[in-house]
């Protein structure tokens, strides 16, 4: 049989769909082990031998491709081993006499044994027989132990599995509530707003329940690189934990996973987990790498399958009842699926308007009083096209600028001829407290010249074509 190619679709497209539905297979046999707190049933073992059927499928279809095939034959033994781990304990069977494998030959250019022998008459492998449920008088075994969610550190989770242990949900987790709140951010004054409004909300649940309100929440931020998206979302939180939300943190990174069907898994436990913590926040940064756009005509068929897992698992997150709010950034809205972006508030961070950019200058250098000549216009009408990111770095070499200037004039030297380390920090920091420090033109000139900002013409013709796109409808 001829190889595929990729751009086949007479191929690719039945593979998508067979792919997806044992991804759906197997993630809702986990979710009922879940649900029934650990239990063995029928309807587990019903999903998995469902799932080894699209195996054999698959593998059917891939004869000639000797790696997707052995991949798909992996995960086939792996649901008939759960099959029969579940037959045995709901109805234990005599022992049966092992079976004889197939054993890939040591020689990797041999293939006379690569497959196993029914495929010579292209049989499909035999899937095993769905168990019954036991009989009244039958006294079925002790079901088998679930995967612990617990770590050594004693976090506990029901969303843990054999492929997403309770160590990876609980670096999810930020428990350390971050330091700054929205009142602490400079600029960003109408996004500020919207997310004071969230905040001042909570505790009329009452009052919401009677005008059909609905607890949870999605924003969405978008905004070239360094315009505050995540400064903004870590303030939000700030001041959401204060008032007793938990808080996930997930990256794009975490999720996209190259096993088949793990991105999915992670997703759905990610979604799980902030509903059973709830009041909880959930962000996942990078969001275009876990729900791409899945209507274009070059989605590949993991992509689609990944967004349809997210979309599912924001939907259960909206029914849930549960007072959890979702937060997605992005760089790239335009990559985003639509079906997202249309359920979610848009918050849009643009780069610091003048006024943003003199108070960040106000704020930061505020102990460095600015030598007589220097305006604070002057930084700001050098600084157009700035992020906030740009600014970090101009501003913290002006710092050091300042630090070099108060060491050099306030350093103490000892009877011994070396510099008195503690006394010399000490007259240091006092002049920078009292303002004796100026800051120079001169240093702003030096710094700037040597921190140029990133390109973002790019960046910026892409976000506006999403906004004209967005506006036309």
């Amino acid at each position: 049989m001829p190889g595929h190619s990729m751009y086949d679709n007479s191929y690719t497209k039945p593979m998508n769909e067979k792919i997806r539905l044992f991804n759906n297979l197997t993630l809702r046999a986990e979710i009922i082990l879940r649900d029934n707190q650990g239990k063995r049933t029928e309807e587990e073992a019903k999903c998995y031998a469902e799932a080894s059927k699209v195996c054999a499928e698959i593998m059917n279809a891939n004869l000639s491709n000797r790696a997707t095939y052995e991949k798909w034959r992996r995960l086939q033994k792996d649901c008939e081993d759960k099959v029969r781990e579940i037959v045995d304990i709901l109805a234990p069977q005599p022992p049966q006499p092992p079976q004889p494998e197939t054993v890939m030959p040591e020689d990797p250019m041999d293939t006379r044994s690569i497959y196993p022998p029914e495929f010579g008459t292209a049989r499909r492998p035999q899937t095993p027989r769905v168990p019954q449920p036991p009989q009244p008088q039958g006294q079925a075994r002790p079901s088998g132990q679930p995967v612990k969610g617990e770590t050594a550190s004693g976090f506990q989770t029901k969303n843990a599995s054999k492929d997403i242990p309770a160590e990876t949900i609980e670096r999810w987790h930020v428990k350390e509530k971050p330091k700054l709140g929205l009142d602490d951010l400079v600029g960003l004054e109408e996004q500020k707003r919207v997310l004071r409004e969230a905040v001042s909300n909570l505790g009329w649940d009452l009052t919401e329940d009677v005008l059909g309100i609905s607890p949870t929440q999605n924003f969405f931020f978008y905004g070239p690189p360094g315009s505050g998206k995540t400064s903004l979302i870590n303030a939000f939180a700030h001041d959401m934990m204060e008032r007793g939300f938990k808080f996930l943190h997930l990256e794009g990174g975490d999720i996209r996973q190259p096993l088949v069907g793990l991105a999915e898994k992670t997703v759905q436990a990610a979604f799980q987990e902030a509903i059973d913590n709830a009041p909880c926040l959930i962000f996942i940064d990078e969001v275009e790498n876990v729900c791409p756009n899945h209507g274009g005509p070059n989605v590949k068929g993991h992509e689609a399958s990944l967004t349809i897992a997210f979309l599912e698992a924001r939907n259960a997150m909206l029914n849930s009842g549960k007072r959890v709010v979702f937060l997605g950034a992005t760089n790239f809205p335009d990559k985003v699926d639509v079906a997202m972006r249309d359920a979610a508030y848009m918050i849009r961070t643009p780069l610091p308007s003048e006024q943003a950019r003199e108070d960040y200058f106000r704020k930061t250098l505020a102990m460095l009083p600015p030598e007589p000549g220097l305006e604070y216009e002057y930084m700001v009408d050098r600084t157009d096209n700035y992020s906030y990111r740009d600014l970090v770095r101009l501003t913290e070499g002006i710092k050091k600028k300042a630090a070099e200037e108060a060491k050099k004039r306030y350093s103490v030297v000892g009877e011994d001829g070396q510099i008195d380390q503690t006394q010399s920090d000490k007259n240091a920091s006092d002049a920078l407290k009292s303002g004796e420090i100026s800051l120079l033109k001169e240093w702003f000139d030096q710094v700037q010249e040597s921190t140029r900002p990133t390109s973002k013409a790019k960046i910026r013709e892409v976000l506006l074509a999403f906004e004209r796109e967005v506006e036309n409808g």
